[in-house]
């Protein structure tokens, strides 16, 4: 008589739902389908546990990595998001150079730096206190010493920068005040722009590497293959616009570009175009986060703690039992 198979004798323990309809699961066996909507009770086992459990490999600590890996993702979305304010700014408020940077004019723009300044510290302050996400990635996809330099160069360019932009927004630094023209200021702010966009990118990376390493525990994430979260599409945007910010820069006089929507359209449009992407794959990336370790949130969500083998009984175990009955 051929073995019985192990799902026919597991039974759900735990608080499950299922996955289509919501109905509880709780003394179903696996084998069976949902009384509601028919869904396969493994199914729905499958998208609500850590996978990594059903190959031996339990995730420890999963709400406390979930939770790290939320906030790294909220920290980076949020310095995203700030990357199209001064690209609007300079679009719908375009400034003349031969204003001293105390003029009512350049007002909205040292507003938008600062907005963009505060936002991205607060981002990155959230990011730091999701520390814990890197270690969990050394020991999932251990990190190359050079990458990890690169990370922590990363987030030291981008406090230095967002420091910079912030001063530059509410207390001039001496150099810019003694031009008193606003030409060395669009060349400031330009530059640590470009420099803030080499940071993210590179955060860029350290974020879709955590995605990756976790994301092999998430039956959604395998599902949806590697087209879920990829940094290469993000990464190219990041460069479009960065060159498109340098080419502004660098382009003949600056208040020519700065006071002619003309002059200064092309490369103004495709800055703020490729920032606006790059501000919505920052919510993409948060929301593919939030999918991803949703099922480590759960109270249950080892194999474990959700499912009971319930031993069976072989013909040959029950001829034993009965040897053992007539037995004086």
């Amino acid at each position: 008589m051929p073995a019985p198979n192990p799902r026919s004798s597991a039974r759900i323990i735990g608080e499950l739902c299922c996955a289509n309809c919501g109905y509880r699961l709780l003394g179903l066996s696996l084998r069976e389908k949902c009384p509601e909507c028919g869904l396969p009770v493994e199914r729905s086992l499958r998208s609500q546990i850590d996978l990594g459990s059903l190959e031996g490999r339990p995730l420890e600590s999963g709400r406390t990595i979930a939770a790290s890996m939320t906030l790294l993702a909220i920290g980076f979305c949020l310095t995203l998001l700030t990357r199209p304010i001064v690209a609007l700014t300079v679009v719908f408020r375009p400034i003349d150079t031969e204003l001293t940077i105390y003029a009512s004019d350049v007002v909205p723009l040292r507003i938008a730096i600062g907005i963009t300044a505060t936002v991205g510290l607060v981002g990155i302050v959230l990011m730091a206190l999701s520390r814990g996400i890197i270690a969990h990635v050394s020991s999932e996809r251990p990190l190359t010493p050079r990458r990890r330099t690169m990370v922590i160069w990363a987030v030291v360019c981008l406090v230095l920068v967002d420091l910079l932009l912030l001063g530059t927004a509410f207390t001039p630094v001496p150099w810019l005040v003694e031009q008193g023209r606003t030409a060395r200021l669009t060349w400031l702010i330009a530059t640590l722009l470009i420099l803030r966009t080499i940071g993210h990118g590179t955060l860029l990376v350290l974020l879709c590497t955590a995605l990756s390493s976790i994301g092999w525990r998430s039956d959604r994430y395998r599902s949806a293959g590697n087209a879920l979260q990829a940094a290469g599409p993000m990464l190219a945007t990041l460069t479009v616009e960065c060159l498109a910010l340098a080419a502004w820069m660098l382009r003949g006089t600056f208040g020519a570009l700065l006071t002619s929507r003309t002059s200064s359209g092309p490369f103004l449009s495709v800055w703020l175009i490729f920032s606006s992407l790059v501000a919505v794959g920052g919510i993409y990336l948060l929301m593919n986060t939030i999918w991803i370790v949703r099922p480590l949130f759960r109270a249950h969500n080892r194999l474990g703690e959700l499912v009971e083998l319930v031993p069976q009984r072989t013909t040959a175990s029950m001829a034993d039992a009965s040897e053992d009955d007539r037995s004086p």
